[in-house]
């Protein structure tokens, strides 16, 4: 299916004016609008007790940015909405020049964000008029936007539609973007979380060694008398006891049992908590950016993401091609694993809602599992991932549903092995991690070990 430039139009004309009309509410309001649970003028009212968990579940949404939306300079974002609504009129009556006005209303829309970027959803409907006007005329399941929104529907049908016109350097090209996107949004909101409960780190200015009692640091600011501090990682990890804090040297109750190089992370295991920075992000909305912290994470979910993409195509690919001896070529198989991790990039929406605790980051249970607002995105996420693997070997293999089921089990408990047992044990990976102690480690190895069972009640090892 082919979309015409005038819907395409339509689109973006929609996402602009409501890029219009959150600003002029900000305009109106002289500041970000804020919708919440309940109104809180002071951290206070949102979190009584704070950093205690309370028992007043609050959280908030803020549309505009603080500093960058108030006063005069809120006209100038105003005025590149209105820009893109003209450059969406333009569209209908220069259609050659679809391109060039596409890359423009791309700058002006992105640029609406101090503004509130149309609450969001506006700047949404901008950013895929934009792609799919670059991509024009290019039917709409073969365009790249086209390709991430079927994969999203997650459905057997729409996933037909999204690989019918990938090939591997698409594929690549999609775990790259999802990587980097996904990264964007958890990076943005463990800054500022961990802006809320600091932990000064610094690294060792020379080598440690085996029986030290003083080690020399980079900067000691930050670290106090009688704290823990962790130096090392890994099985050389050790936590021992600050004595005293000199200028750049720390000296330890104990000696150090390891050898240490020159550069290793120190951190101080404090249980600090900023106020000023929690009522900043929580109630006034700023939202802290560390631009090296950010390049470094988006860097690493690349590479990151590209071997986890690698690890799961390879698993599902003794599982369900070879030990079923169909003949499928490899490739075809890494296509659709590519359109797994397309739900992960929901997580860029991670640091649009800010809550207190338990929500924020600590969680709660119910029954075994743990709850928070990240949690509720990576359970989402890996839920819709699920389904998406469902119905990959579904298409490929033809087999009956419930052994496919049981062969998708299968595989997602090597994989969720492999990525959360084994590789953090050599890898640290950036952002949102789920770290399991090792008390925890037979108990995962007997879920997976069910899991098994259940697959293989599902006859999917049974050759067919």
């Amino acid at each position: 299916m082919r979309i015409k430039l005038d819907v395409i139009s339509t689109l973006t004309l929609l996402g602009s004016a409501l890029m219009v009309v959150n600003g002029a509410l900000i305009i109106h309001a002289n500041g970000p609008i804020v919708v919440s649970t309940e109104v809180a003028s002071n951290l206070e009212s949102a979190w009584p007790n704070a950093p205690k968990p309370s028992d007043k579940i609050w959280g908030r949404i803020m549309f505009g940015l603080p500093r960058y939306s108030e006063g005069q300079i809120a006209y100038i974002w105003l005025f590149f909405a209105l820009l893109s609504i003209l450059l969406s009129l333009l569209l209908c009556f220069l259609p050659k020049r679809h391109k060039i006005l596409a890359l423009l209303q791309l700058a002006a829309a992105l640029c609406t964000i101090p503004i509130g970027g149309g609450f969001i959803f506006g700047l949404i409907l901008a950013i895929i008029g934009c792609c799919l006007t670059l991509e024009y005329p290019t039917e709409f399941k073969e365009t790249f936007i086209g390709t991430l929104i079927l994969a999203l529907g997650v459905s057997k049908k729409f996933l037909k539609k999204a690989e019918a016109s990938m090939k591997a350097k698409k594929a690549v090209s999609i775990v790259i973007t999802v990587a980097v996107l996904s990264s964007i949004g958890i990076s943005l909101y463990v800054i500022n979380v961990s802006r809320i409960y600091p932990q000064p780190v610094t690294s060792l200015a020379a080598e440690a060694f085996p029986g030290d009692v003083k080690i020399s640091v980079v900067n000691a600011t930050g670290f106090k008398n009688g704290i823990f501090v962790a130096i090392g990682k890994h099985e050389q990890r050790e936590v021992i006891q600050v004595k005293n804090v000199d200028v750049n040297l720390l000296e330890l109750t104990v000696a150090l049992q390891y050898r240490h190089g020159r550069g290793e992370i120190v951190t101080a295991l404090t249980n600090s908590f900023d106020v000023i920075a929690a009522s900043e992000i929580l109630i006034h909305g700023n939202i802290y950016l560390d631009v090296n912290a950010l390049t470094l994470n988006i860097l690493s979910s690349i590479i990151i993401g590209v071997l986890k993409w690698l690890t799961l195509s390879v698993i599902a690919y003794i599982l369900c091609i070879k030990m079923h001896s169909f003949n499928i070529p490899f490739e075809k198989l890494a296509i659709y694993m590519s359109l797994v991790y397309v739900p992960e990039v929901l997580y860029l929406f991670l640091p649009i809602a800010f809550w207190n605790e338990p929500m924020l980051s600590k969680g709660w249970f119910i029954g075994p599992l743990p709850f928070s607002w990240p949690l509720l995105l990576f359970y989402g996420t890996h839920i819709l991932s699920f389904i998406v693997v469902v119905n990959a070997i579904d298409i490929l293999t033809e087999l009956e549903k419930i052994k496919v089921i049981g062969l998708a089990l299968a595989s997602c408990s090597i994989y969720f092995l492999v990525t959360y047992l084994i590789v953090p044990q050599f890898i640290q990976q950036p952002g949102i991690r789920i770290a399991f102690t090792e008390e925890s480690h037979l108990f995962i190895l007997g879920l997976a070990s069910i899991a098994f069972v259940i697959a293989w009640l599902l006859n999917a090892f049974k050759k067919t």
